[in-house]
């Protein structure tokens, strides 16, 4: 699995999901927040709703790393 990446040394892509480690201690699956072609000043929370989403500011995530892959179904690995 990948390291924690700083955000003072770089910011995820906009729109990436990522996995966000929160100054105050918390994991989460984040995203930073658009509008259109704005980019907001905060992260959006994963899962929520998409017309009221749950968002920390953008100064809260301290660390991010990439999603890992998702898992192969070990049926599905047999039949290939």
């Amino acid at each position: 699995m990948s390291q924690w990446i700083s955000v003072k040394d770089r910011l995820p892509d906009i729109g990436t999901k990522v996995l966000g480690f929160l100054k105050n201690g918390y994991i989460f699956i984040v995203s930073q927040c658009t509008w259109e072609d704005d980019i907001c000043n905060e992260w959006h929370i994963i899962p929520e709703s998409y017309s009221s989403p749950f968002s920390v500011p953008f100064d809260d995530l301290v660390y991010w790393m990439p999603l890992p892959a998702a898992p192969v179904d070990s049926e599905e690995e047999k039949q290939e």
